[in-house]
């Protein structure tokens, strides 16, 4: 466990670059149509400067995680030096995209669908409890549905709702985790969401921004994964 912490804590102490840059990496081909006030989340938007709260934060989720993996890895994973690092990655990737999804709204594809594809290798080579079939459906399933929810909900309402980049992520969760933790995970965040912006807006804090779903669905899934609640 000691080495798998300290490898944790290593790549822990890169995140905060690889967050504050990454969002700009993805926007620079777009060019002058890229406007700052659309991508402006909760924790400050696209031009972010170095803070040391924020580094260390990242570094010890991400130790944490890492620690975790090591100790509490499936079954079908534990004794797989392998299956504990993909684990492990796949913890980092969804730290960072909740982190840079909360700066500003934006869940990038380069990271997101490469975690999709990871989840089926996982459970193809049986690193997670979830058979590859199980994987696959569950993946393919949950991405149409919260494509089509939102489609509804604006024509409905005509207002925009969850982004697509949302419905990837839980593609992802559900190809590493399956449809039921996933499910948790939905349900966790959506609550998580909606009294996190009732209080953000009635405080009255940075109200032209967007709170984004993305870190309360990483949330809602860290819980379930950690506590194991029954489905």
């Amino acid at each position: 466990m000691g080495w798998w912490t300290l490898a944790g804590a290593l790549l822990g102490l890169g995140l905060e670059r690889i967050v504050l840059a990454l969002p700009a990496w993805v926007l620079a081909p777009y060019g002058d149509q890229v406007r700052a006030e659309d991508w402006q989340g909760p924790g400050g938007g696209l031009w972010l400067k170095h803070r040391p709260a924020r580094w260390i934060a990242l570094a010890c989720l991400n130790t944490l995680i890492w620690a975790a993996c090591a100790l509490w890895s499936p079954p079908a994973a534990q004794g797989l030096t392998w299956a504990v690092l993909a684990w492990a990655v796949c913890g980092t990737g969804l730290l960072v995209l909740a982190a840079v999804d909360w700066n500003t709204t934006l869940l990038p594809d380069v990271l997101v669908w490469p975690l999709v594809w990871a989840g089926l290798l996982a459970s193809e080579r049986h690193w997670t409890a979830v058979p590859l079939a199980v994987s696959l459906w569950s993946a393919v399933l949950w991405y149409l549905v919260m494509q089509a929810l939102p489609w509804v909900f604006e024509r409905i309402t005509g207002r925009s709702g969850m982004g697509a980049g949302d419905a990837k992520l839980l593609a992802a969760m559900a190809a590493w985790w399956g449809w039921q933790p996933t499910l948790w995970a939905l349900l966790c965040g959506a609550l998580l969401t909606l009294l996190v912006g009732l209080v953000w807006r009635r405080r009255g804090l940075a109200p032209w921004a967007h709170v984004p779903f993305g870190p309360f669905l990483v949330m809602g899934l860290a819980c379930w994964t950690a506590v194991g609640w029954p489905v």
